[in-house]
């Protein structure tokens, strides 16, 4: 089956479980794609770091307005333990 890929063209897509040369899935990387990878990894670690600290933030200004409060107990957030 092949999907495609938004910056990369067409992406085939092989069953690997049911491959018998799963040799063929293996790539290697050089040392500049390692750090392709790497500074990939850092981008989005930031981003999701950014993301909960936004959330957070949001969680403890509903939390000093009272309004988590009037939140049914089933979804009461305990925000001391995000």
């Amino acid at each position: 089956m092949s999907v495609p890929h938004p910056k990369k063209g067409l992406i085939k897509i092989n069953r690997f479980k049911d491959s018998t040369q799963k040799i063929q899935y293996l790539y290697h990387l050089t040392p500049r794609g390692i750090e392709a990878r790497a500074a990939l990894t850092v981008s989005f670690l930031k981003r999701k770091i950014n993301e909960y600290n936004e959330i957070r933030r949001q969680i403890d200004e509903l939390t000093e307005e009272g309004l988590i409060d009037m939140l049914g107990p089933e979804l009461q957030i305990d925000s001391k333990s995000l």
